[in-house]
């Protein structure tokens, strides 16, 4: 017969179970407000190293996708050694995926995703991310700059559906505030995309196209002035 000694045991031993469960669920859901402000090097370092993950929020899960897509563009990931950069890039894509199969609208999860996937050559993932982003969140101006800028530098690699996402990429950063400035500099630093801005250019309305003209009037005014 288990005593009151036992029982008592048992109950402590499951509370500190729920106590150390709480406190670890508690760590994931904060070290992205925690890592965030960090430098990139320390993120890159966390990703890898699977210290730095996905907390319950939604919105911790945002700041950690927001981390997979512009940590992996930047400078010093772009220096590291390719099995770090490898390391990097398959703990985001094996949490996107994760992600995106639990919540098949989170747009940041699509499309940290796709860019892992282009970063591993997996092409498949990368065109469905792609699309899957914009389809999800065809209005939010950062992931539309994200995902036209992830589209140029893969350009041969798209299929007709994701040439598709690029193009609506491209309309809605014309009609988005601050939009107009980057395709601005995008028009001016990439001649292969000159002529695709110009004809999406001429199907939005005049005063769209008017800003996108003034701002690479000013672009190339700096640039002169320099």
């Amino acid at each position: 017969m288990a005593g009151p000694n036992l029982s008592a045991a048992v109950f402590v031993i499951a509370g500190g179970v729920l106590l150390t469960a709480g406190v670890l669920a508690s760590v994931r859901e904060i070290a992205p407000y925690s890592i965030g402000g960090v430098s990139v090097a320390q993120r890159f370092g966390a990703v890898v190293a699977g210290s730095y993950g996905l907390g319950e929020s939604r919105l911790s899960k945002r700041l950690f996708f927001a981390d997979c897509i512009e940590v992996a563009g930047s400078v010093f990931a772009k220096a590291q050694p390719a099995l770090r950069r490898d390391a990097f890039e398959k703990r985001c894509y094996e949490l996107a995926r994760a992600a995106t199969s639990d919540m098949p609208t989170f747009s940041e999860a699509w499309l940290a995703l796709a860019t892992a996937a282009a970063t591993l050559n997996d092409v498949s993932e990368f065109r469905a991310g792609l699309v899957a982003s914009q389809r999800t969140a065809p209005d939010v101006r950062w992931l539309a700059e994200q995902r036209v800028a992830l589209a140029a530098r893969h350009i041969d690699q798209l299929d007709d559906a994701a040439k598709a996402a690029y193009r609506l990429d491209i309309t809605a950063l014309f009609d988005s505030s601050g939009g107009p400035e980057v395709l601005a500099r995008r028009y001016l630093a990439n001649p292969r995309e000159q002529q695709l801005i110009l004809d999406i250019g001429e199907t939005v309305p005049g005063s769209m196209q008017q800003r996108f003209l003034d701002k690479v009037r000013e672009l190339k005014a700096r640039q002169v002035a320099q």
